[in-house]
């Protein structure tokens, strides 16, 4: 966490974007060990949408038991830490919910700074297709004939 490198690539960016999940994942995990299955424990559950070409799965949700007359149902829920306040609720899954919370964050503001990115590139791209194909006939033999 205290590494001070400069992200110099895309290949980094998307290592820390694989760092991120990996550690959102990770708190994830302390947050369901360090609350038993009751009324009000709340979870992160990562979705996967299974649509063809999400970059932004997987999709995290939060959720909050309930007991309705011995079934469990978990429901959605936006501000889990708004839900974390009780006095009984567990001050290490609330701290863990807190820094899941900020890297959530993280994630989706750098997932839309990569797919800004990545359009750009499309278009780039395209650009360069384009101005191959105006090229003359001569221009065109040359490249291909190895200027």
């Amino acid at each position: 966490m205290g590494d001070k490198r400069y992200v110099g690539s895309m290949i980094d960016v998307e290592i820390a974007y694989e760092n991120l999940i990996n550690n959102i994942n990770y708190y994830e995990k302390i947050i369901r060990k360090t609350q038993p299955k009751s009324n009000g424990s709340i979870i992160l559950q990562a979705n996967n949408c299974r649509k063809k070409n999400c970059r932004s799965c997987p999709h995290y949700v939060w959720k909050i038991w309930k007991s309705n007359k011995g079934m469990w149902s978990a429901y959605a829920i936006n501000e889990p830490l708004r839900h974390a306040r009780r006095k009984d609720f567990s001050p290490i899954a609330r701290e863990a919910i807190r820094v899941a919370v900020e890297l959530i964050d993280a994630r989706a503001a750098l997932a839309k700074q990569m797919a800004i990115a990545r359009r750009s590139a499309v278009a780039a791209q395209k650009r360069l297709e384009r101005l191959r194909a105006a090229h003359g006939r001569a221009l065109n033999e040359a490249i291909k004939g190895g200027l």
